[in-house]
């Protein structure tokens, strides 16, 4: 890991840009990583890749492990939508 920071970057539809609180990641990030861990050097999961830099090779971002905490927290038990990708 190299930083926090918060990413702009466009949605999946290419329809809107948004912003994301999360980690930059130094390291072999390719497409088709999106959902793997990062680990941390004492083996903990901090954290999901969800993109690779388009302008910086071996950088990538992920989404900070708290951040999921609280997204999982508010819909436990609580039936989510799945939008355009069902």
């Amino acid at each position: 890991m190299s930083k926090r920071l918060t990413v702009t970057i466009e949605d999946i539809y290419l329809e809107e840009i948004i912003e994301r609180r999360g980690i930059e990641v130094l390291g072999d990030v390719h497409s088709g990583d999106s959902g793997g861990p990062v680990v941390s050097s004492t083996g903990d999961v901090i954290g999901i890749i969800y993109a690779q830099s388009r302008v910086r090779d071996r950088v990538g971002f992920a989404t900070d492990s708290s951040e999921l905490d609280a997204l999982l927290r508010t819909t436990a038990n609580t039936p989510v939508a799945n939008g355009r990708c069902g």
